[in-house]
């Protein structure tokens, strides 16, 4: 048998806190950790991932012209015959670009 408790059970649960922060490839990108613990924790972490994906976005937009492929890189696109990501042999000549 299990000892009495005083403990209540409650119907749900409910977050008291987050902590969110971006990395990627990019170290340039990279936040700092944004802790939060306090009232309207969803409203909360909601309110900061779109602020976030505002960010993403912006960077994301921007138009750089792409740089010029080096020797090696001319010399392995031009022998590749097969997509990188399955492995899947190209269908037409076309599909490389």
């Amino acid at each position: 048998m299990l000892p009495q408790t005083r403990s209540r059970r409650r119907d749900g649960t409910s977050p008291s806190g987050f902590c969110i922060y971006c990395v990627n490839q990019y170290q340039l990108y990279h936040t700092e950790p944004f802790i939060y613990s306090g009232k309207d924790v969803m409203a909360r972490f909601f309110e900061h991932v779109f602020q976030e994906a505002n960010v993403i976005n912006e960077i994301l937009s921007r138009n750089i012209p792409m740089e010029l492929l080096s020797a090696s890189e001319q010399r392995e696109f031009q022998q590749t015959t097969t997509y990188c990501t399955c492995g899947l042999a190209f269908s037409l000549p076309t599909d490389k670009m």
